[in-house]
């Protein structure tokens, strides 16, 4: 399927406010209802509803998704917050991409303000925006699992990991030796809550049973340009995961 032939039924459909009959979107490109219908299939924006295709998700909402079939989520609400953050967005995107994981990653910076506050994702105030909500509908759809990735910096008195699991309310302790153990047999400096508890993605979405989920915290040396320990970090902890299911 020719990905010009999708952006073309897309670009269609928008123009004519977002939704058109299939027969017409056919005419236009000048390809048959087959093939056309094969391009809304294969896009995230389009979608079939009877013989009337629609244009759906394609509005701005401060987040980038990457879907998998595994029921493993990992988010990085701040990889466009601060330096301390840096890269975490990156790294969720390509673990995914790599596993067959789902990703969602933040395009909103702490630096914009809400009633005169940062917009920081990972706080109990911003469980409705659409961030927050497509974690919710993404667990509706089979999600099990949610890796929370976050940034801190460097400092000879931290690991080089903190995982937070808010004292084991979000993940069995089983399952969290597991992770900690695989970190460690690649070499990682693993902490578990020495200064990082946990924040509200894990505390909100996960209840420690249908949905396991761990907070985890990457120095900044992990994610320095050039490296892939942080990527690799990432990936051991969502095999882990996937052993699971």
């Amino acid at each position: 399927m020719s990905r010009s032939l999708r952006s073309m039924v897309l670009e269609l459909v928008m123009e004519n406010g977002g939704e058109s009959s299939v027969d017409d979107v056919a005419d236009a490109v000048g390809e048959p209802v087959v093939e056309v219908l094969r391009a809304v299939r294969g896009s995230p924006y389009l979608e079939l509803e009877g013989d009337t295709i629609r244009s759906v998700r394609t509005e701005v909402e401060g987040y980038l998704e990457v879907r998998g079939p595994k029921p493993v989520l990992i988010t990085a609400p701040h990889a466009q917050g601060p330096r301390a953050d840096v890269f975490t967005g990156e790294i969720a995107y390509k673990v995914a991409r790599a596993t067959g994981a789902n990703a969602l990653v933040a395009t909103v910076s702490r630096a914009m303000t809400v009633d005169g506050r940062p917009l920081d994702l990972n706080r109990e105030w911003t469980r409705d925006h659409p961030f927050r909500r497509r974690i919710e509908e993404l667990k509706e759809e089979g999600v099990r699992f949610i890796v929370d990735v976050h940034g801190m910096a460097d400092d000879p008195l931290r690991p080089e990991i903190d995982l937070g699991t808010l004292g084991g309310r979000t993940m069995r302790a089983s399952l969290v030796r597991r992770i900690i153990d695989r970190l460690e047999e690649l070499g990682f400096d693993v902490g578990y809550e020495q200064e990082f508890y946990g924040g509200d993605i894990v505390e909100y979405h996960c209840d420690g049973r249908d949905v396991q989920g761990v907070q985890v915290e990457l120095s900044e040396s992990l994610r320095a340009p050039g490296s892939n320990r942080g990527f690799l970090a990432v990936l051991a902890i969502v095999n882990v995961l996937l052993g699971e299911c």
